[in-house]
C-alpha cells in the first residue's frame, strides 16, 4: 500500500471513529522488560503481532498453546517467568477485548513516541512479522480463499514484515510515514478481525484503498 492509499485510510478512520477509546494494555516497554527478565528472546511487538493474528483468525482457543510456546524455553520455577506469563495473559485478554468490543479500542503494541524513530520502525516490521507467523499457527497458509479486503491488508502486512522500511533524510517525513503505517496496522487488524469473525455486531466497513 502506497502513501496516497494510506492517507485515504486515515481520512476514513477519522470520519468513522470520531470517539475512540483506548484499552489499557501493558506497554511495549513493560512487555519487553518482562520478556527479557524471563529470558524469552522474542520481542514485544513480534509477540503481540502473533497473538493478534491468532485472535483475528478466530483462534482465541489457542491462548494457552501460545503462552506455552512463547515461554517454552523459560524456567517455570523462576519468579520472573511467572510474572511474564501473568503479563502476557493480560496482554492477550486486553487485546481480545479490544478487537471484539464496540469501542474500536485496538492498538498495536509499539514503542513509546519518544523512542528513536529507527527503533519504532523496526518494531513495526517485527509486529507484522509476528502477525504473519501467527497466521501460520492459525493454519492460514493462502490468501486466495480470504475476502479480498483481508487479503489486501495481509499482503501489506507481509511487505512491512520483510523489513524493507527505510528512513529518509527528513525526520518530519519519517515521523509522518511512521504515524500513517502504525495507524494502518490498527485499522487493518480490526478489519481482518471483523471479516474473519462475522458474529461480531459492528458497522465496520472497509476503508477506501483497501480492496
Amino acid at each position: 500500500m502506497l502513501g496516497a492509499e494510506i492517507r485515504a485510510v486515515l481520512r476514513w478512520d477519522r470520519q468513522q471513529f470520531s470517539k475512540v477509546r483506548f484499552v489499557t494494555l501493558p506497554t511495549f516497554e513493560q512487555t519487553e522488560d518482562a520478556l527479557r527478565r524471563a529470558n524469552v528472546l522474542v520481542d514485544a511487538s513480534e509477540c503481540h503481532g502473533t497473538l493478534c493474528a491468532l485472535i483475528s483468525a478466530g483462534k482465541a482457543g489457542l491462548k494457552q498453546q501460545w503462552l506455552a510456546q512463547t515461554l517454552e524455553d523459560a524456567d517455570p520455577a523462576n519468579a520472573s517467568v511467572t510474572e511474564c506469563r501473568r503479563l502476557l495473559d493480560s496482554l492477550w485478554n486486553e487485546t481480545h477485548e479490544a478487537l471484539a468490543g464496540q469501542g474500536f479500542e485496538f492498538e498495536p503494541l509499539l514503542p513509546a513516541a519518544n523512542s528513536a524513530i529507527g527503533d519504532r520502525v523496526e518494531a513495526l516490521s517485527e509486529w507484522c512479522d509476528g502477525f504473519m507467523y501467527g497466521l501460520g499457527l492459525a493454519e492460514i497458509e493462502s490468501f486466495e480463499k480470504l475476502p479480498p479486503d483481508v487479503a489486501e491488508v495481509l499482503r501489506d502486512f507481509a511487505d512491512i514484515g520483510r523489513g524493507n522500511l527505510a528512513l529518509s533524510d527528513d525526520p518530519e517525513e519519517d515521523e509522518q510515514a511512521y504515524m500513517e503505517l502504525s495507524e494502518y496496522l490498527r485499522v487493518g487488524t480490526q478489519l481482518v478481525h471483523d471479516e474473519l469473525n462475522p458474529a461480531r455486531a459492528t458497522q465496520f466497513r472497509a476503508p477506501p484503498g483497501v480492496h
